[in-house]
């Protein structure tokens, strides 16, 4: 099915652009138009998609830069891309804003199946440009220097893992469950990045994760095919084809699958649109997640009539943070807290995800640093970055409203003054700042005893 009329396009915009010419007020109209439109962009993403790939190119081929870093990087961003592509797949199939057009056409969900598939692979072709800078880097390491060799070389790599990438994310999406896709990709995504950073010092680990790339379609394949993993019996050498092999032979099952159940009924539609702003489709096995957010209009009514939802917070008793913050504050900040956290502080919960994650974190870094010799300063570092963002508060007063143009926030509809937040925020902070100091000194301490840190670098971290 062919969704566009680029015959009457053209002629529409031919007509438009003559009267556009014809007319002063309209030119002026259009110029306001064109400023207003670009005034908010800095860079046009693809910009952004074309240059990090060139900036990832050009460090892995920097001199120095091991073969297995870039083996350990190459096979990271392969599971990145395998479930980035697994969810776009899910969001171009049932949260396409295209869906609400088509909603009102009389299409068969068939063909509309072909549309939104066949824009998922247009999407996905800028993981083959990664893909092929990230193996013509291996390529250039392998030979002796850049040529065009490198760049055929490195395009045909490329290319052949985007397709089993594709391949690998639609086998995804048909058996992996979907609420399952976010924190596999923030995960494998994080550690490419943090290794093409810093993995240039980390050759021990470096070393132990290139040898995951064996098992990793078709990156095993790949690394037997160009020499890199040896010869070392019948068995070892197949199995990266077979799994290759497998990938290839689940797909089509996968995309069968994948269309025999995409079917879009009226009341999916209506249910759809209910939950969202924009009335994109869903597929009934999200019902259950809907309603979660519906509630009976029986108890709506009770509540309201009840007018418990006009009683303040108790701080006291959602938690003992809340019940020492609430202590510092007076009659005014404790209506200006309720608001910025609309009513659900979670300070003391998150507290206790703070202790166990630290706690994690310090087991993890004293495996690694015993095990592979890793550098025990790059992992405080990345322990402080994350801690520190678990930490961070969630202000929902300072939420944007959803409109057209700048967004204002939401404060700014209420009698509220930006420094009153500013003061109670201020306050809060402090509070769960000097409750967090004893913690991380006895973290700090059991680092530097166990990971045998320098006192100067301990005292910093702290």
């Amino acid at each position: 099915m062919n969704a566009r009329w680029k015959s009457f396009e053209r002629t529409m915009r031919r007509r438009v652009r003559t009267e556009v010419r014809e007319s002063k007020v309209l030119r002026q109209e259009y110029k306001q138009s064109r400023k207003a439109r670009h005034a908010g962009t800095i860079i046009r993403p693809w910009v952004y998609r074309l240059f990090f790939p060139l900036i990832g190119m050009a460090m892995l081929m920097q001199t120095g830069r091991p073969l297995t870093l870039i083996i350990a990087f190459i096979w990271f961003w392969v599971l990145a891309a395998m479930f980035l592509r697994a969810n776009q797949l899910n969001l171009a199939l049932y949260f396409s804003p295209g869906l609400n057009v088509f909603h009102h056409l009389p299409i068969p969900d068939g063909q509309i199946f072909q549309v939104q598939w066949s824009s998922w692979i247009r999407n996905s072709i800028w993981s083959a440009l990664h893909f092929v800078a990230a193996y013509s880097a291996l390529v250039f390491h392998i030979g002796n220097g850049l040529d065009f060799g490198v760049v055929v070389a490195g395009t045909l790599l490329g290319v052949l893992q985007w397709v089993f990438v594709l391949a690998m994310a639609t086998c995804l999406f048909a058996w992996w469950p979907r609420r399952l896709f976010h924190l596999p990709l923030m995960l494998f995504a994080g550690c490419a990045v943090a290794l093409l950073i810093f993995g240039w010092r980390q050759t021990a680990l470096v070393n132990w994760l290139s040898g995951f790339g064996y098992w990793i379609p078709s990156v095993g394949w790949i690394l037997y095919a160009v020499g890199i993993i040896a010869n070392t019996g019948l068995v070892h050498d197949a199995l990266p084809s077979v799994m290759a092999g497998a990938v290839l032979v689940a797909f089509p099952v996968a995309y069968r699958r994948i269309r025999r159940h995409y079917v879009l009924h009226e009341e999916q539609f209506a249910a759809a649109r209910k939950a969202t702003v924009t009335g994109e489709a869903a597929v009934s096995r999200w019902q259950g997640f809907l309603d979660r957010f519906t509630d009976n209009p029986a108890e709506v009514e009770s509540e309201v009539r009840s007018r418990r939802f006009l009683q303040p917070v108790d701080w006291r008793g959602v938690g003992w943070i809340e019940g020492l913050i609430e202590r510092t504050f007076t009659a005014r900040e404790c209506t200006v807290a309720e608001f910025l956290v609309a009513a659900n502080p979670q300070w003391t919960r998150k507290f206790r995800g703070f202790l166990v994650s630290a706690a994690v974190l310090l087991v993890l870094a004293c495996f690694l640093v015993t095990k592979t010799g890793l550098d025990p300063t790059f992992l405080v570092f990345m322990g402080a970055c994350w801690l520190i963002g678990l930490s961070s508060g969630n202000w929902r007063g300072f939420a944007t409203v959803s409109a057209a143009g700048p967004q204002p926030p939401l404060y700014s509809f209420h009698p509220i003054g930006f420094w009153e937040l500013f003061r109670t925020i201020l306050k809060i902070n402090t509070v769960k700042y000097i409750l967090s100091l004893p913690v991380l000194g006895l973290i700090v301490l059991l680092g530097q005893i166990s990971l045998r840190l320098n006192p100067a670098v301990a005292a910093v971290y702290w």
